[in-house]
């Protein structure tokens, strides 16, 4: 729970362009990376209530990590125009030049930005597996946010689709949720700079207009309805069951009516017997009295 607490904190600081510094020299990156692979410690002792809470919290801090990174790699310097603009990436220049032997900057002196160290730190593989709404349909979003933050870097763009991100994403594109839709389409423009890219994009896309979208949005719905699928036919079964337990009654119920209607015919023949019988015997009596009279 103190996880997930602060990586939520974090994700709002990261909004501020002076945190994201902060952030960085703290060492903030690596556990936020690390957090991505979070995971509920369920044990046989728990409670179904306990572990569906674990599991939440797990949840939740893979969902706050993924939007904190998805803040930190937000290049705000791209965004800038005019002189201002200019300036400072003049003075960003100078900086990385005078740092060039120190940690964070590259072989030729150009600092290496937050977005490519948060890739280096392994956070694109993560991203790419919650893209399935395993994790939820909220962290599903916020990955797809990051991939897009993530994917403005050459390296990073590469790294994203070795991981195997393009299908996921252009599944996400059919979607019933506007947010999560706009974030894969973003990464997708993202990524189809590079001209491989464009084509697996491209593939993919024209498969979904000869097959017709995914009727599932996720992999988290498709579980969903994979479930409610079970269920009914484990109610089928258990109905089927009632069935066949029901016949075997009624086979029973009338094996007993027949026995017994076999038991009273019996009964009535040798009712029927002993009484032509003694009818018998009463004629050879009355036959004998009148013989000896």
């Amino acid at each position: 729970k103190a996880q997930q607490d602060a990586a939520a904190a974090l994700a709002e600081l990261a909004l501020l362009p002076r945190n994201k510094v902060s952030i960085e020299q703290n060492g903030g990156i690596a556990p936020l990376c690390e957090l991505l692979c979070a995971y509920a410690e369920v044990l046989p002792e728990h409670t179904i209530e306990e572990a569906n809470a674990l599991r939440r919290v797990a949840n939740n801090s893979k969902r706050f990590a993924a939007a904190a990174l998805a803040r930190l790699a937000v290049d705000v310097s791209q965004s800038k125009t005019g002189r201002k603009g200019e300036k400072a990436e003049a003075k960003a220049k100078a900086l990385a030049a005078q740092s060039a032997d120190t940690p964070g900057t590259g072989a030729e002196g150009s600092r290496v930005s937050l977005a490519e160290q948060i890739a280096l730190a392994g956070a694109v593989q993560p991203l790419v597996n919650m893209l399935s709404g395993d994790a939820g349909l909220e962290a599903q979003e916020e990955a797809a946010g990051a991939l897009c933050e993530l994917a403005a870097y050459e390296k990073n763009r590469i790294a994203i689709t070795e991981s195997g991100a393009i299908g996921p994403l252009v599944s996400l594109l059919a979607c019933d949720r506007s947010k999560a839709r706009e974030r894969a389409e973003a990464a997708l423009v993202r990524l189809s700079i590079e001209d491989a890219n464009r084509v697996l994009i491209i593939e993919q896309l024209v498969g979904m207009l000869m097959i017709g979208p995914s009727p599932y949005s996720s992999a988290a719905e498709k579980k969903a309805a994979d479930a409610a699928r079970r269920d009914d036919a484990v109610k089928a079964r258990s109905a089927l069951q009632d069935s066949k337990h029901a016949l075997e009654e009624a086979k029973y119920a009338v094996a007993e009516a027949d026995k017994k209607a076999t038991d009273a015919e019996k009964k009535a023949a040798e009712l029927q017997m002993r009484r032509a019988l003694a009818d018998v015997e009463k004629r050879a009596a009355t036959e004998a009295t009148a013989a000896r009279a």
